[in-house]
This record gives C-alpha cells, structure tokens and sequence, in this order.
C-alpha cells in the first residue's frame, strides 16, 4: 500500500474572473473540480462578511485560527512538491486569459505502508 497523491491544477485569470480547474487523484480515486469566481461577486461576499462581525474580537479569533492553519500547513506541505509550472496566454470563454498551470505531487519516498 503507497500514499500517492497526484493534483493538476490550471488558473486562469481574467480582468473579470478567475477559473480554476483541479484534477486530482488521491488512493487511485479520481475527482475533478471546475469552479469560476467572479471579482464583483468574491467583494461582496468578503464585505458582507465584515459588515456583520462588528465585534474586534471575533475579527481577531479569525485572524488566530488563520496562522493556526498556516503553522500546521507548513509542515504538511513539505511532504510534496511542485513540478511543470507554466505560464501561457490563453482564449477561455471569448476574453482573453493567462493560463498558469502546475502539478503537484507526493514527494515521500516509494516504500510500502504494510512491510513496516
């Protein structure tokens, strides 16, 4: 049994949007995830997010739980890397986008789980 995971990820950015596609294969199971987010729409979300917390203090439990995540990501993330980064022009839904396209896979040594 090996832990092998394998993520394809492309952005691309507009001046109105963004669309990401993630391909991912995690345990021989594949998923694939599209997802477009518009600017307009992500601003209005993120100040009506703020409009309703009007206490500092759970401003600041939420800025807490954030360098929480990052501590902990740090070191997970050191057991992958990233390969084939590319940076491209591309034509996607009739405007004009740059494409930024990379893999991400597993960087732990091939050994199997089970002998150990």
């Amino acid at each position: 049994m090996y832990f092998n995971v394998k993520i394809w990820c492309k952005l691309n950015v507009a001046s109105s949007f963004v669309c990401m596609n993630i391909y991912m294969i995690l345990f021989r199971k594949k998923h694939y995830i599209y997802k477009k987010v518009f600017y307009s729409v992500f601003a209005e979300k993120i100040l009506a997010r703020y409009k309703r917390t009007k206490s500092a203090e759970k401003v600041k439990a939420h800025f807490d739980y954030i360098y929480y995540v990052r501590k902990y990501a740090r070191k997970i993330m050191k057991a992958f890397i990233i390969k084939n980064i590319t940076f491209y022009p591309e034509l996607r839904d009739d405007s004009s986008t740059f494409a930024l396209e990379f893999v991400v896979v597993n960087n732990i040594l091939k050994k199997s789980l089970l002998n150990e």
